[in-house]
């Protein structure tokens, strides 16, 4: 995760479920006034899973809360809800799966993966909460070579596996927000960084982007090279112009954010020789801003 490593002000977890020779472990959690974070593995105690004679390994549901909203995707996904019923929509996650070639010794491997959901707007920090968490597990084909990957295999829709029930407490912990409206512009677009939230696991800054003209209405960010030593996190769009990007380190004191170029996407209503081939605009555009001591 972006920021501070999220395990350390997190809550170990450590629960088991096994189904039909499956095993999910939620290893941690953590929450705030912006985020809920779960961090689970995958582990398929079957020697050899197969699927219509081919190679199969052990997929966790999980569906982006744009494509519940839009009616998209299967019935039977991962949920997470708070002690009031609530489903909490999941915005980013990561996943860890078998590559081209891998055998059954890496398919039986235990996979790390990670999901973050929004949190409603009324979940009080300062004292646990409870949350219930559904993962159920699909089959999703393994291929031998990347040219079998391209052309693909068919195997028979099954049932998923689960679902892998948690139910779990989690301190709710503050996650400041601080109101910047700092304006930069440069190669005739104004950018505005509105917000910072200081998340301690996912601290994140709040830009909107105020585009030229109607060709260049769909700009996506590109924010500073990552570090190093972090897994890389995209933007996320907000709506309006705005997206959501990621701070890499605890937003304490003096920070900064840097967008180096915006990507111009095309329109998804043309077509043809109408159609805007996407382009790079330069930047950058960097702010600098402080935020308050914990």
């Amino acid at each position: 995760m972006p920021g501070a490593d999220a395990r350390e002000v997190g809550t170990e977890i450590g629960q088991e479920r096994v189904i039909d020779e499956a095993k999910v472990t939620l290893e941690w959690a953590y929450a705030d006034e912006e985020f809920v974070v779960i961090s689970y593995s995958v582990k398929d105690l079957q020697d050899d899973r197969r699927n219509a004679g081919h190679r199969v390994q052990l997929d966790p549901i999980f569906v982006g809360k744009d494509d519940v909203e839009a009616g998209r995707g299967p019935d039977r996904r991962a949920t997470l809800t708070d002690e009031s019923g609530r489903e909490l929509g999941m915005i980013d996650g990561t996943f860890e799966v078998a590559g081209p070639g891998d055998g059954p010794e890496v398919l039986r491997m235990s996979k790390s993966n990670s999901a973050v959901f929004e949190v409603p707007e009324d979940l009080e920090p300062g004292r646990n909460h409870r949350f219930h968490l559904e993962i159920p597990l699909g089959e999703m084909p393994t291929f031998s070579s990347m040219e079998e990957g391209e052309q693909g295999v068919r195997i028979e829709p099954r049932p998923p596996i689960g679902p892998f029930i948690f139910d779990f407490e989690l301190p709710v912990q503050p996650a400041p927000t601080i109101e910047m409206n700092e304006k930069v512009e440069n190669n005739g677009v104004e950018m505005t960084l509105e917000r910072v939230v200081n998340s301690p696991a996912r601290p994140q800054a709040v830009i909107c982007i105020e585009p030229p003209d109607d060709v260049h209405e769909n700009l996506h960010p590109l924010v500073e090279p990552y570090p190093a030593d972090r897994k890389p996190i995209e933007p996320l769009p907000l709506g309006h112009g705005c997206w959501s990007a990621p701070l890499y380190d605890r937003t304490e004191g003096r920070s900064s954010l840097t967008v180096t170029s915006l990507v111009v996407e095309p329109d998804e209503n043309m077509s043809g020789p109408e159609m805007v081939q996407p382009e790079l605009l330069p930047g950058p555009w960097k702010f600098d801003f402080e935020v308050p001591e914990r």
